[in-house]
């Protein structure tokens, strides 16, 4: 997903994003659910200038709520996929 949206590097730990750090540029927000696993809600990678697409492997977080791609320079049609993300309610 990274790929596609051209991040070039990251200081995420992809094995644990819910351990992310906050800051004004980027933030992953999780919830803890029923079924005792955390399931990422919100992901904004504000103003990093990003030169990609918009990843149709964001149907892969099922409970996302939230998305914020503010300032960067994505292209191209939302992801026909997107359209089976049942929670997401904010782009």
């Amino acid at each position: 997903m990274a790929v596609t949206m051209g991040v070039q590097s990251s200081s995420w730990n992809l094995d644990d994003p819910c351990s992310s750090s906050a800051n004004d540029n980027v933030n992953i927000s999780c919830t803890f659910a029923n079924d005792g696993v955390y399931h990422i809600t919100e992901l904004r990678l504000k103003d990093l200038l990003l030169p990609g697409k918009l990843p149709p492997e964001l149907v892969n977080l099922t409970h996302l709520q939230k998305v914020d791609f503010t300032r960067n320079f994505l292209h191209g049609s939302l992801p026909a996929t997107w359209s089976t993300m049942k929670y997401l309610n904010y782009m």
